[in-house]
């Protein structure tokens, strides 16, 4: 029989050989890919990974690795791109290859599976793209200045009144123009239901944080964990919240 020392060394000389060979394909592997940060066998870059101000972050990386660089999160690839000309280059001149957007888990239990800016490359979103195109285009998008105007007059008048609620006030006008232009229904006071709406929509992907960030968008299976659960706040944001974004109309 075997000594547990005996064990061990076998154990550590098939670690030691299953990292080598783990290299040797990921250098491979990675050979036909953009630059990337130094990344952790297994983790990839989860280490790294910002949770927040990803932007703010990623521009920084840029200066190192380029516009365009990879990321690697416990086996979910990203590539990460980093200014317009790449961004037009890619997402523009080449948009039938690149058009596809990842799923976000997170944001589909807050209810976001319908929205076109969550809605995979098919059908749907072709659709949805039509019609935001006939209001939303260049030319189309000119006819919606006036409402801009009001609500920029309106805004600057309760500033004067006011100064204090600055905050406020910006997100109001943001909130007043969508309802304008999409609904046609006109912000009039600080109580209208659909400001409040807005408000708790925003809290809501405030306690989410960023698409891509949650550990349930790199292991879907989380999702159905129990509130409960140690760790699983994404599924006690996704349970307080979902209610407000499937009440917008």
């Amino acid at each position: 029989m075997a000594s547990s020392g005996q064990i061990a060394i076998a154990f550590n000389l098939a670690l030691l050989v299953f990292l080598a060979i783990w290299q040797v394909r990921k250098r491979r592997r990675n050979a036909h890919l953009p630059p990337s940060p130094p990344s952790d066998p297994i983790l990839g870059h989860y280490r790294i990974f910002p949770r927040s101000y990803q932007a703010e972050t990623f521009f920084q990386w840029s200066k190192t690795y380029g516009d365009i660089f990879y990321l690697n999160v416990f086996g979910k690839q990203m590539v990460i791109v980093n200014s317009l000309q790449a961004a037009n280059d890619l997402m523009d001149k080449r948009s039938a290859n690149y058009s596809d957007r990842p799923v976000f888990p997170l944001f589909m239990m807050l209810g976001w599976g319908a929205s076109v800016t969550f809605l995979r490359y098919g059908a749907q979103f072709f659709k949805q793209r039509r019609i935001l195109q006939q209001y939303l285009s260049k030319q189309e998008v000119v006819r919606f200045r006036p409402i801009h105007a009001d609500e920029a007059r309106r805004m600057l008048k309760n500033l004067l009144d006011r100064p204090k609620d600055f905050d406020w006030l910006v997100r109001r006008f943001g909130a007043a123009i969508i309802m304008k232009i999409a609904y046609g229904h006109q912000i009039e006071s600080d109580d209208d239901e659909y400001i409040k709406l807005t408000e708790n929509v925003s809290l809501a992907h405030v306690d989410a944080g960023d698409p891509g960030t949650a550990p349930v968008d790199f292991f879907p299976i989380l999702q159905y964990l129990p509130d409960w659960f140690p760790g699983a706040w994404f599924n006690r944001v996704a349970h307080k919240w979902n209610w407000a974004i499937r009440k917008i109309p």
